[in-house]
């Protein structure tokens, strides 16, 4: 079995952007942290690896839209 990291390096591809403002780039860390986290406590109960996967992704997805949202009115 693939670890969580391995995971949420699959559903959501590598996080690390260096070319961010220094807080955002905070943000996203930690919600890769989070991300991590709620993989491995998938793993522990029992889920399958397309499931951890689905969930990650929707969980990130959601993340994306919102930072998206939040950045944009900042711009404004």
């Amino acid at each position: 079995m693939n670890t969580a990291h391995e995971l949420v390096e699959q559903a959501v591809g590598d996080h690390r952007h260096h070319n961010v403002p220094p807080r955002i780039r905070e943000i996203v860390d930690r919600h890769h942290q989070t991300l991590l986290g709620l993989a491995n406590a998938l793993i522990a109960a029992g889920r399958d690896e397309d499931e951890v996967v689905q969930i990650i992704q929707k969980a990130s997805e959601s993340f994306s839209i919102k930072l998206r949202t939040e950045t944009e009115s900042l711009s404004s």
